[in-house]
């Protein structure tokens, strides 16, 4: 079965911020990559909500878009229909070296004897970073002050500046940055230990039950029929097998995803809900 041509939309919050693994998954696959018509990065993940081109099939051919868990509490409001997920990867809780903590359970203490003395970066208000970081605060019963950024960029330049202190970011940028010394990571948010940084305890060894995770999925319109979902979900699952993917997904710390679009449904009835209790419990007001 040949494939209608593709559009392919990246929704990312600033160029270049969003996993170039999960970005470029259709290289790996040639019955993608040939039928892919138009690739294109779309700033704003407020496209999504607005029923953009980027969730309409056409007569020319069939749109998708890949998204990663940035609005997980809105997931549900998405027209589309998921098709396969890509990968699963988590945060670096991350410090300016000025902070005197080494491990969560200092920097908990710290926070403690100081409320909202420390300053921590996020993506954007009512972002997964944004979000992950009051799931913390709520789980440790700290208070730290939020300082919202458009992207990663602007979030770590002031960050490495230390006008902010900590950030729980993505680890395609916080391992150079931890490697290299000029930041501080001291956990990683996923449930489990990170093959990019073995070393490094996970924020749930401390603090129990904690778990925060980045997954990048492909999506579509509702009305794709079965066939061809069928067909793009297995053709993006051997996109994630091949040894190329492999090798950009283990140097950014994701997991490879795929499977039946049925099995990542369980990921959003697990994560939606979570998502959205966090919103209402840290009182999240504006949503980006």
């Amino acid at each position: 079965m040949q494939f209608r041509q593709l559009r392919y939309f990246v929704a990312v919050v600033e160029a270049g911020s969003i996993s170039r693994a999960a970005t470029t998954v259709h290289v790996a696959q040639p019955a993608l990559s040939q039928q892919i018509a138009d690739l294109e990065e779309r700033i704003g993940v407020q496209l999504l909500l607005r029923t953009p081109r980027g969730v309409k099939a056409t007569s020319a051919g069939e749109t998708l878009f890949r998204e990663a868990s940035l609005i997980l509490h809105r997931m549900d409001k998405l027209p589309g229909m998921l098709k396969s997920a890509i990968g699963e990867t988590g945060f670096m809780v991350t410090l300016h070296p000025s902070v005197q903590a080494k491990t969560i359970k200092e920097l908990i203490a710290l926070a403690k004897a100081s409320p909202n003395s420390l300053n921590y970066a996020s993506t954007g208000t009512g972002g997964i970073t944004h979000l992950a970081t009051e799931l913390f605060n709520l789980m440790a019963g700290t208070k730290m002050t939020h300082v919202p950024y458009k992207g990663t960029g602007a979030a770590l330049t002031d960050l490495l500046g230390g006008q902010v202190q900590l950030i729980f970011g993505s680890m395609p940028s916080m391992v150079p940055q931890n490697k290299s010394g000029k930041l501080r990571g001291i956990a990683v948010t996923t449930a489990k230990r990170i093959a990019a940084v073995p070393d490094m305890p996970t924020v749930g060894e401390t603090l129990h039950g904690y778990e925060a995770a980045l997954w990048y999925a492909a999506w579509g319109p509702k009305n794709l029929p079965k066939d061809i979902v069928t067909r793009l979900n297995a053709e993006i699952s051997k996109a994630i097998q091949t040894p190329v993917m492999q090798e950009r997904m283990a140097g950014e710390g994701l997991e490879p995803g795929g499977g039946p679009p049925q099995r990542f449904q369980e990921v959003l009835k697990r994560d939606v809900p979570k998502w959205q209790k966090v919103v209402k419990e840290a009182n999240v007001k504006s949503i980006q």
